[in-house]
């Protein structure tokens, strides 16, 4: 038996034999790796052998019960979640599904011989129990990734009056196509390659083809039945440590600031956010109430993008102690109160004033240039004015919404103001989007000018505004959505 090991073993000489050719550094950690591998196949060797020689049933799911714990904690440490935390309802949601469907295959299903049910008893657990580890990595990080990601939209919903089930709803809806994605993906390729193995296997080892067939196809089902009731119990009893009695998200104190979303490298979702510009300069700066992409060359904002709340529409900081202030977040030179003087254009605001009561500092940060654009004074006070306050409205019959405004230029009717330069518009567009229920999303454009404009004959789609303006606008949404409601805009969808 040793020399038939070693023998074997002898085949990896081709894999090492390549890499201490082409990459050495990964010499060590695949030596490492083969050795790890051979040492658990001995302990699970040998366990089995031992609990086969005993053949006693409590034994066997004590040994299940410990296996359970030990792959939950592997899944802990592998979505870099809290042990301590999260060890019990993890365990206890493996054990579950589990012991559900393995009991079921067992009792009900398999042709298991009279007794020989602990030999079964332990091959068919320890398969469902592998799967459903893999499963529950894939789908409690997308779980605890996507609420750390979208906090906003759980929020959102709560704020909206859902309840606390209907609001997390969404993240494990996302959970489990995490799960159920890559699994129906590999069925055809498991029937090709994965199965036939193993039904070798149980024709080498006396059953008769027929029901070699039907237990490969039992377990197959058992594996996937097991992986979803292990997350769906998973997501059951961790719910209390994830949240507090109102529903709160307490997430910071349980996930673990190592993923990549909390290390700063993918910051929290803003649906509201567009696309990365690639034909013109931008400087991405980040303020308390809205989000600005700033142009050098035209020393005003690309675009400016919000989340606006039904809290954000209230609040009792006002505008008329606020001064504009140069941005010294950007090198000059840049826009100044100078720039505007005897210009006869209106610093306007994209993100308005009105969206930022709520926090001292937000209004304050709306009065940067980088928020600012010359606008007329007829469209500032009048037809603008009325389309912000307009969004309140929806914000608060909504409970949010997400904005992005900013200008339009023509490239042949060029118009500077200022020692600066700073560029005019000749027209403005806001896009806003609605994610409540079923999302939707309207566009408007307004010229530059203080001739009256009608708000209903500014409307555009989404897809029309961003052929204006080049911005891929909601690029968080999924593919879908995004076609679907940025190719319509009526405002008695409002």
């Amino acid at each position: 038996m040793i020399i038939h090991t070693i023998l074997g073993l002898l085949l990896l000489l081709i894999p090492a034999g390549v890499l201490y050719l082409w990459d050495k550094k990964q010499l060590t950690t695949f030596g490492i790796g083969i050795v790890r591998m051979i040492v658990q196949l001995l302990v699970l060797c040998l366990m089995f052998v031992g609990l086969f020689s005993l053949n006693n049933i409590w034994l066997s799911l004590l040994w299940l019960v410990l296996m359970a714990f030990y792959s939950s904690a592997i899944i802990l440490w592998r979505i870099k979640a809290s042990v301590k935390r999260f060890l019990l309802p993890v365990g206890i949601a493996q054990l579950a599904g589990t012991l559900f469907s393995g009991f079921y295959l067992l009792w009900v299903v398999l042709p298991v011989p009279s007794g020989k049910f602990v030999y079964w008893m332990i091959p068919v657990m320890a398969l469902l129990l592998g799967h459903s580890t893999t499963m529950l990595i894939r789908g409690l990080n997308t779980y605890l990734t996507a609420l750390k990601a979208d906090e906003q939209q759980y929020e959102f919903q709560r704020g909206n009056g859902k309840a606390h089930l209907g609001a997390v709803m969404p993240f494990v809806r996302r959970a489990m196509q995490a799960v159920m994605a890559p699994t129906t993906a590999n069925l055809s390729h498991t029937a090709l390659f994965s199965i036939p193995m193993a039904l070798g296997g149980m024709l080498l080892g006396g059953l008769a083809p027929l029901e070699a067939f039907v237990v490969m196809v039992s377990m197959t089902a058992g594996c996937v039945a097991a992986s979803v009731i292990a997350l769906l119990v998973s997501l059951w009893l961790c719910d209390g440590k994830l949240f507090d009695k109102l529903g709160k998200l307490t997430l910071s104190l349980a996930f673990l600031m190592t993923s990549i979303a909390c290390q700063g490298q993918q910051p929290v979702t803003k649906y509201e956010v567009p696309a990365k510009l690639k034909d013109r300069p931008e400087q991405i700066l980040v303020r308390t109430g809205y989000t600005t992409s700033y142009n050098r060359d035209t020393k005003n904002p690309n675009w400016v993008a919000w989340h606006l709340t039904r809290e954000h529409t209230k609040g009792q900081n006002q505008r008329k102690q606020m001064v504009f202030t140069e941005d010294e977040d950007v090198k000059a030179p840049r826009a100044t109160n100078n720039d505007y003087f005897n210009s006869r254009f209106d610093r306007g605001h994209m993100c308005p004033a009105g969206d930022n009561k709520w926090d001292r500092k937000a209004m304050e940060e709306s009065f940067l240039f980088t928020n600012i654009c010359p606008q007329n004074h007829g469209l500032n006070k009048y037809e603008w004015n009325d389309l912000e306050i307009k969004c309140r409205e929806w914000a608060r019959e909504y409970g949010a919404i997400d904005i992005v405004c900013g200008p339009v230029y023509d490239a042949e009717n060029l118009r500077t103001i200022g020692r600066n330069k700073v560029h005019v518009p000749v027209a403005f567009f806001k896009v806003i989007l609605c994610r409540k229920d079923t999302p939707k999303a309207i566009g408007f454009l307004f010229r530059n000018e203080g001739k009256k404009q009608q708000m209903q004959d500014a409307v555009r789609s989404v897809d029309e505004i961003e052929a204006l303006t080049g911005i891929d606008f909601f690029p968080a949404l999924d593919d879908a959505t995004e076609r679907r409601i940025e190719a319509r805009a009526r405002l008695n969808d409002w």
